[in-house]
């Protein structure tokens, strides 16, 4: 199927639509995301929450109100992102399976247009779909930041030279870091990012999100991704659906254990997909000295002490996570 087009091999169909909102204490954004569900033009047949942590009296008052509307099942789980999804996926019933973190914010037709995209494609030559993401970063504390100027432009800069994530084209760079799709015009991609990715059900008869990624589990949408393009399934960027990302710069892990981490999963990763060329292995170390320039020019040495830290565990342990540990 052209993108933008309709596919004239076959009647459109209704498809079912599971959401699966993984989430862990964080009650505030999870209002907000199902304040704008509840406002869309298509709701969905079933909503997942996958719940890492204890439901406050907020998040028992909100699934109240959503199981009035929309059918609901609430899962509770032990923390960590993978194996949230897996278990949503499990407990999920709908032919098409839309992931969003518990930061967004929907766009009123975002759900019609994913779930019309699919639909269209009566051929099923794209498994996977994802709409506009635009990133509202805030502090924790509620302040909004700066995202234009010289620091911005510098950490941009260092994102690209670098070979890190960055916004661009929706491939999956050779270092292993993602440019995520941005733009007007629809597109093929290769990678989706994590806060709201939409997928056919089907293919998680082959796929499944890599529970090895623990907690944070830094780049499991990166992993994902790549496991569908193994297997020849192909994503469409289709900027019709859009959603704001309210992601919090200010993370829940403490910054030397996250820098440790980001290079762990970097190197896991890696060690996964690479095929083991010079080039693959000269972007893989450039890329994550990187990350020690991108965190050092943030101001944060504690993190840049963390990449540091983990790249002597990758050297002594040859990662696969670490075998027994560093």
């Amino acid at each position: 199927m052209a993108l933008g087009q309709k596919d004239r091999s076959g009647p459109t169909r209704r498809l079912t639509i599971s959401i699966i909102v993984c989430t862990k204490d964080r009650e505030e954004e999870l209002h907000a995301l199902m304040h704008s569900l509840l406002g869309q033009r298509r709701l969905p047949d079933e909503l997942v929450i996958v719940d890492g942590g204890a439901p406050t009296d907020l998040e028992r008052r909100l699934i109240a109100d959503i199981e009035a509307h929309v059918p609901l099942l609430y899962v509770q789980t032990p923390p960590g992102l993978p194996l949230q999804r897996n278990r949503g996926v499990a407990a999920s019933h709908g032919g098409v399976l839309l992931f969003l973190d518990d930061d967004v914010v929907l766009d009123e037709d975002y759900i019609d247009e994913v779930a019309g995209f699919l639909e269209n494609d009566t051929a099923e030559s794209f498994a996977a779909v994802q709409g506009a993401v635009v990133d509202c970063p805030r502090r924790r504390a509620g302040r909004p930041i700066e995202t234009r100027g010289w620091r911005h432009a510098v950490g941009r800069a260092i994102e690209d030279a670098f070979m890190l994530w960055s916004t661009g084209n929706g491939k999956i760079k050779r270092s292993g870091f993602p440019a995520r799709a941005h733009g007007d015009q629809p597109s093929n991609i290769e990678f989706m990012s994590g806060c709201s990715m939409c997928m056919r059900r089907s293919v998680f008869d082959e796929v499944g999100f890599d529970e090895k990624l623990t907690g944070y589990a830094f780049m499991e949408d990166v992993d994902i991704c790549r496991q569908l393009l193994r297997r020849g399934y192909r994503a469409a960027y289709w900027p019709r659906a859009r959603l704001e990302h309210h992601y919090t710069t200010a993370s829940r892990t403490p910054s030397a254990r996250l820098g440790r981490m980001m290079v762990h999963n970097h190197h896991y990763l890696h060690c996964k997909y690479s095929q083991g060329s010079p080039t693959e292995r000269l972007a893989f170390w450039w890329s994550s000295m990187g990350l020690v320039v991108y965190a050092a020019g943030k101001g944060d040495w504690r993190m840049a002490r963390g990449v540091l830290d983990g790249l002597r565990d990758v050297v002594r342990h040859a990662n696969p996570l670490l075998q027994d540990g560093p």
